[in-house]
């Protein structure tokens, strides 16, 4: 029998194992950036995944990526209320410490973007992501977070200015010209 996942979206379709495939990456990022745990992550999106394969509903328009991801965000939320609280929550390994290519510029940088972007508070990094990473519009990501418009903008404002921050306070000093 499938799952049903009720929400306030309306009730989740079937998805084709051709959809939920093209859906994976997409997915498997996404659950990267709400937790630091690769296997958490992972097991986040094995539970999207099965709930997603086996909901059934209407045949309805629907946004797929909206669905699929508003599915993570509950199977995520599900999973922290289940969780018993931990002080410290484990940090994803750094690449730049197993990656003998670490001296690449182009591959430190986007390492160092990354690991930027985890130290944001989650309702700040999800909201970067969601806008830069996955491309969804302000109203798209106001409906699956369920927030107002206003308030996505705010998280994105505080977000980039974090980021813009951190980048300030490694950049080299600059010499001044002529002497």
């Amino acid at each position: 029998m499938g799952w049903r996942c009720g929400t306030a979206f309306g009730t989740f379709m079937s998805y084709s194992s051709i959809e939920l495939l093209a859906a994976l990456p997409r997915l498997r990022r996404y659950a990267r950036f709400l937790v630091d745990d690769p296997a958490v992550a992972d097991d986040i999106v094995r539970k999207t995944l099965e709930r997603a394969r086996g909901a059934a509903g209407p045949d309805v328009a629907r946004s797929q990526r909206r669905e699929l991801l508003a599915l993570l965000r509950a199977v995520h939320a599900e999973e922290l209320a289940r969780a018993t609280p931990v002080a410290n929550p484990p940090r994803v390994a750094s690449n730049a410490a197993n990656d003998a290519a670490a001296a690449d510029s182009d591959g430190a940088r986007a390492r160092q973007v990354l690991e930027e972007l985890r130290r944001l508070p989650v309702e700040q990094r999800e909201v970067v992501v969601l806008v830069a990473v996955e491309r969804m519009s302000y109203d798209e990501v106001a409906t699956l977070l369920r927030v107002p418009v206003a308030t996505v903008l705010s998280r994105l404002q505080q977000a980039r200015s974090a980021l813009r921050s951190s980048a300030i306070g490694r950049a080299p000093a600059r010499t001044g010209q002529g002497g």
